[in-house]
């Protein structure tokens, strides 16, 4: 249960305005005026609210947002509230809240309130997510459960989506924890059901990365740090009485350069931007990230494996750049699902199963009792399609259950296994239709076992193509905003994480670099040859 524990007032100060944001609680305040912040005493508060007037209550705050004014010199900051809210349900003593209504206040009078109005549609469309505890204090869900148990890992900031919302408190030490809730994107679908006379939980909880997100025509493949686009990490969730096991799953886009352009109809062409040797540095890059955060890895590529098509030359320029690779120890599986299970046929997926059963029988599944842990997942696969949507989800969902009986032995409730497949088959249509709305601006096709009506397949697929053609921009805008991405690109001396430093600090550091930094010479050289053959020829040449 969650109440509207805080209340916002504003007033006018000698400088400006001030703006305060109270517990009701325990009648504590955070005070934001002349572009600081500070953390108030009861006496203070009492002080300060006699010269303010109230604004409205709210569920929960998730920062303070900082735009830019047209000409991208002055910051404009306004403090993020969330005023609507329904429980989607809990885990354990934590219940998990989706977002259904946001609310910005300007922290300076001149400061125009519509520039919000892109994240505010973006926040809103039923994927951001926030934890509290049973004492209605913030608890981060960013970090899946054998992190938090195992590890000891509290926040994973890949995930966590107002990260950059916390830098303008931050610098005047307000402690974030107390004032602001942590938010995820993607999906939280939690069933409960009865084994006998006990409550169970079964959940599915997909945490979008904050790292390279975007819109599906706008951000593809790999940058140059290793990071894909809409990578998602998806934890199968069951608990009963003390004892709880997860089974977790990974996406990405296909990590190499490639970009699709112009207007998307039908086929999308697609454009291999990189090339081959920078391409494998990024690719090496990803795959040490996966295996230092992960254990083990096997790729499942569902790409189609015909070479006269686009996605078939992605797919053998990802199989290449696998071979060639520093991390043989990373095993590749190629299927085909398109070529395998036309209209609707899944069977194909049993023997996709039989090929990797070995390796998901030795990764095994997180078990805990209590809060001791009787067992860890060593490893993990890394299922990609081109978008990393449809095809993805019905294999992931299909290798999930598979593994369900393994967490319910743990939980002694295999009696129960039709019950839980049945709620979990549920949360995972829920999933699939809120990461494609992510990614996609619609819901997914075909994700309910492949049984999805043939009018729904063509709305959705109409309404993919307006988005991703005409609003998607908007939608990236949104995302950009958020996450504090710069309109420009950073100079080589600043890092991307660094971007959350203060402009004027980033600006003065740039003035000074000449002080620290060394320019050195170097020579780029362009050439080009006539294969005098044709592509054929080239090609072979290239072999």
């Amino acid at each position: 249960m969650i109440t509207k524990a805080l209340r916002v007032y504003i007033g006018d100060a000698e400088d400006g305005k001030q703006v305060l944001l109270e517990n009701k609680n325990d009648n504590t305040a955070v005070l934001f005026q002349s572009d600081v912040c500070a953390d108030l005493t009861f006496e203070e508060v009492s002080t300060i609210k006699k010269h303010c007037e109230r604004l409205t209550d709210v569920y929960a705050s998730f920062g303070v947002l900082i735009l830019f004014n047209d000409n991208g010199e002055k910051e404009l900051r306004y403090l993020g509230l969330v005023s609507g809210c329904t429980s989607v349900g809990k885990i354990n003593n934590i219940e998990v809240f989706c977002v259904t209504e946001v609310q910005f206040v300007e922290l300076a009078n001149d400061y125009p309130l519509e520039k919000t109005n892109a994240c505010k549609r973006f926040l809103t469309q039923g994927t951001f997510f926030f934890g509290i505890d049973e004492n209605e204090n913030n608890y981060d869900i960013t970090a899946n459960m054998q992190q938090r148990f195992s590890s000891g890992i509290k926040t994973d900031h890949r995930f966590l989506w107002n990260r950059s919302l916390f830098t303008h408190p931050l610098k005047f030490m307000i402690d974030i924890n107390k004032w602001f809730v942590s938010l995820i994107c993607g999906c939280v679908s939690i069933a409960t059901l009865y084994c006998g006379s006990q409550q169970a939980r079964a959940a599915i909880l997909s945490r979008v990365s904050a790292e390279r997100a975007g819109a599906r025509f706008q951000v593809r493949g790999v940058d140059d740090e290793g990071r894909v686009a809409n990578f998602v990490e998806t934890e199968q969730i069951v608990a009963l009485g003390n004892k709880m096991s997860t089974f977790t799953q990974i996406r990405g886009s296909v990590p190499l350069f490639w970009e699709q352009t112009g207007f998307q109809v039908g086929s999308h062409k697609i454009t291999i931007t990189r090339g081959y040797e920078l391409t494998q540095v990024a690719y090496d890059k990803h795959m040490s990230i996966l295996k230092s955060r992960y254990g083990l890895i096997m790729i499942l590529n569902l790409l189609s494996n015909k070479p006269d098509t686009d996605e078939g030359h992605l797919s053998m320029q990802y199989q290449s750049h696998h071979d060639d690779s520093i991390h043989d120890d990373v095993l590749m599986r190629n299927f085909d699902y398109h070529s395998s299970c036309k209209g609707g046929k899944t069977d194909a997926i049993n023997t996709l199963y039989k090929d990797i059963e070995t390796f998901v029988g030795y990764c095994g599944v997180w078990k805990l009792t209590d809060v001791e842990t009787n067992g860890v997942q060593e490893g993990i696969l890394r299922t990609n399609c081109l978008d990393c949507i449809d095809r993805t989800n019905s294999v992931q969902m299909f290798i999930s259950r598979k593994m369900l009986y393994h967490q319910l032995e743990h939980i002694a409730a295999i009696g129960q296994i039709e019950k839980f497949t049945s709620a979990l088959e549920k949360c995972w249509l829920n999933n699939a239709n809120l990461v494609s709305r992510v990614y996609c601006g619609t819901g997914a096709l075909k994700t309910a076992n492949g049984k999805m009506s043939m009018l729904t397949d063509a709305t959705r697929s109409v309404k993919r193509t307006i988005k991703n053609n005409f609003l998607d921009e908007d939608r990236q805008g949104a995302i950009e905003e958020l996450l504090m991405y710069p309109s420009k690109p950073l100079p080589p001396i600043i890092s991307t994480s660094e971007r959350f430093l203060p402009k004027s600090f980033i600006n003065n550091l740039l003035e000074e670099s000449r002080e620290f930094c060394e320019k050195v010479p170097i020579r780029v050289s362009v050439g080009t040859w006539n294969s005098n053959g044709g592509v054929v020829y080239f090609l072979g040449i290239a072999k």
